[in-house]
C-alpha cells in the first residue's frame, strides 16, 4: 500500500473501501474435435451430461466458486440467456453414447481416469 492511502480520513489520502463480488476466472475443458470419437457431437454432450459441476465445485473448489454458466458471467452483459445447460445426468450421458455408437466395453482408453486406482484420484 503506498503512503497516500490510509485506514482513515486526512489530508489527501484515500479510503479502502472492501467489497466482495464474483470473480471472473473460469476454468474450462477443450476438446481436440479431430479425433474420430470426440468429432461427433453426442460424445461432447455425453461427456457435459457425464460432469457433476456441483460436486467439483463442493469437493475440489472446496464451495469457493460457482458452477458458471457460459464463458462470460452474466454481469458483464455479454452472457448469451439462451445458452444450453447441461445438468449432471449420467443415464442421459450413457444414452448419448449408446447413440453415437461408443460400445460400454470401449468407453476408455488405456491410461485414462476410468482404469485409475482409487488412490490416484485427489
Amino acid at each position: 500500500m503506498t503512503p497516500d492511502y490510509g485506514t482513515g480520513p486526512g489530508p489527501g489520502r484515500k479510503i479502502w473501501v472492501l467489497t466482495e463480488q464474483p470473480g471472473s476466472i473460469l476454468a474450462y475443458l477443450s476438446f481436440n474435435c479431430e479425433d474420430p470419437a470426440l468429432s461427433k457431437r453426442e460424445v461432447r454432450q455425453a461427456l457435459a451430461y457425464a460432469t457433476d459441476r456441483e460436486t467439483l465445485v463442493r469437493t475440489l473448489l472446496r464451495g469457493q466458486a460457482r458452477v458458471a454458466e457460459g464463458l462470460c458471467r452474466r454481469a458483464t452483459g455479454l452472457s448469451k440467456s439462451n445458452t444450453q445447460r447441461y445438468a449432471y445426468d449420467p443415464a442421459r450421458a450413457e444414452a448419448l453414447l449408446d447413440q453415437a455408437g461408443l460400445s460400454a466395453e470401449g468407453r476408455s482408453a488405456p491410461g485414462h481416469a476410468a482404469e485409475a486406482d482409487d488412490q490416484d484420484i485427489h
